[in-house]
């Protein structure tokens, strides 16, 4: 998932610092849903 993320945003062209930040982010989700 987060290889295909990866892929998408360098497509995309979206700055490293935001990819991330997008990254991060969808971790702590994961890890929010797997925990409940």
């Amino acid at each position: 998932v987060i290889t295909s993320l990866d892929n998408g945003m360098s497509m995309l062209d979206v700055d490293s610092y935001w990819q991330m930040i997008v990254k991060g982010g969808i971790l702590v989700l994961a890890v929010g849903v797997d925990v409940r």
